[in-house]
């Protein structure tokens, strides 16, 4: 099965896509067994980023934050957020980082009744 993300070939019984891992279709029974799996995701793109892959790690960055927003993870999207906005800081990219990290960052401050 393609990745409808990537592109990348998996195999058929494959939950998630091993090259920027997405979710693949199919029926998704529960968070019970992925509950962490926006922070492994972040993890394992801080390793590529130790390896020198940027790019590699920003897309993974991103399937993490996609995955924290479904699960309405937020502090899993703030961690992910700080480490995607540390990168784009470092290539310069200011503006987006703020843009990025200013939304959580605000959920987590702003105080609610």
């Amino acid at each position: 099965m393609n990745c409808p993300q990537c592109q990348q070939a998996n195999p058929t019984n494959a939950k998630f896509c091993r090259e920027c891992g997405a979710r693949l279709p199919m029926a998704c029974p529960g968070w019970e067994e992925r509950g962490d799996y926006a922070e492994i995701l972040r993890l394992k793109d801080w390793m590529l980023l130790r390896k020198g892959d940027a790019e590699g790690a920003e897309k993974l960055y991103l399937a993490s934050l996609d995955w924290a927003r479904k699960q309405r993870a937020k502090s899993w999207e703030l961690r992910t957020s700080t480490s995607l906005a540390k990168l784009w800081q470092g290539e310069g990219k200011r503006k987006e980082a703020l843009d990025l990290l200013k939304p959580v960052y605000d959920w987590f401050t702003t105080q609610r009744t």
